[in-house]
């Protein structure tokens, strides 16, 4: 919206600035992030009135009445202030802005009713059922395998001779690994849906453990975004050159903010939750994000964290407790055998969490230069 307002006045030289990704990226920010301590308060309160309130699982012996009670489904904080900075701040010309709203919109969505149905019945294990969550997932995993097969929007074009929609980019090798059949790469989009956002969905068990490997994953993709949508950038560090993904940088400052943000609330002791809500809407935009630049892979090493909290209880489920009826694990997800069953101090387990979140964003940010 200001962007359209800025270009129809770039002749003031002080306007002119507000044209510029890197300008509107710091603002996207830094309006996420100061809108969301503005309204943070007044959010939290009416959903605590609204009866969202936290009914957690024991684990174990673990005394988890503390946090009986505590308002959850705080994720509309994100999604409110990242819509607004998004509207504010982003090129809303471009397809791709447009495909993260519509993720924000579907996954925040399954999210909602999730945590609705948690709070009619006053139990965390009375949400939605998996096959509801897993449809609309795969849906939109699928209307994102045809955007890629078919470039719709005009989004994934051409690139040395090869269609982009159809890659898979791995690390440090110069060009496109492999060029798919369009069945393939739907297949591998579905997948890729279900997986991504589930994964980020159980690492949210603690408070503040999410937001900031979220942000580092953002912050990674805000980068990687920034590099193939400029020409020069591209060219010189070897990336496929994709006219306008430089706009999914601003959408991921903005995320960025919204983490921060949420965690001036979600420290320990948290006085919200992210809720379903939340942690489904930041994995389908990190998912969505990742795969309009084809950078999955990437994201997977950035969000290690969220890969090693998904297949720890994926493990623990299905096949120690289904199969061979023990635990492998003290706990599932991983971080609530530290707690119960090490006695590890929460915060401690968080730190570092988020210790190695930074690692791993190094990691790919040291990886683009050694291609």
């Amino acid at each position: 919206m200001l962007l359209f307002l800025a270009e129809r006045l770039s002749d003031i030289p002080v306007v002119n600035a507000f044209t510029y990704t890197t300008t509107r990226a710091l603002l996207g920010f830094l309006t996420a992030f100061i809108l969301s301590l503005l309204i943070g308060q007044p959010v939290i309160k009416q959903l605590y009135l609204r009866g969202y309130k936290d009914y957690p699982r024991a684990y174990g012996q673990d005394n988890v009445g503390s946090k009986k009670y505590t308002p959850t489904m705080g994720g509309v904080l994100i999604a409110i202030t990242a819509m607004i900075a998004s509207l504010l701040w982003a090129d809303l010309s471009d397809a791709r802005v447009w495909i993260v709203i519509a993720s924000v919109v579907l996954h925040g969505g399954i999210g909602y009713f999730d945590d609705t149905a948690k709070k009619n019945a006053k139990n965390a294990d009375k949400g939605m059922s998996r096959i509801g969550k897993l449809i609309p997932q795969a849906g939109f995993g699928v209307f994102l395998g045809l955007c890629a097969c078919f470039n719709w929007f005009d989004i994934f074009p051409m690139v040395d001779g090869d269609h982009f929609g159809k890659a898979i980019i791995l690390p440090f090798f110069k060009a496109p690994f492999m060029i798919v059949p369009g069945i393939v790469m739907v297949i591998l989009a579905t997948g890729w849906s279900i997986g991504i956002s589930n994964a980020v969905n159980y690492t949210d068990g603690l408070d503040g453990m999410l937001s900031v490997p979220a942000f580092f994953c953002f912050l990674v993709l805000a980068v990687y975004s920034f590099v193939m949508g400029n020409a020069t950038n591209a060219d010189y560090l070897l990336y496929p050159f994709l006219s306008g993904a430089n706009e999914l940088s601003v959408i991921c400052s903005i995320f960025m903010g919204c983490c921060l943000g949420f965690l001036w609330f979600n420290s320990f002791p948290a006085e919200v939750f992210m809720g379903d809500f939340g942690s489904l809407l930041l994995g389908g935009v990190l998912m969505t994000i990742a795969f309009l630049m084809h950078q999955e892979v990437i994201l997977v090493i950035s969000g290690g964290i969220f890969m090693f909290q998904f297949f720890s209880s994926a493990i623990q489920d299905y096949y120690f407790i289904k199969f061979k009826g023990e635990r492998g694990f003290r706990g599932g997800p991983f971080h609530q055998g530290l707690k119960t069953s090490y006695k590890m101090a929460e915060a401690k387990i968080v730190v570092r969490y988020w210790i190695v979140s930074a690692i791993l964003a190094a990691m790919c940010l040291v990886v683009m230069k050694l291609r």
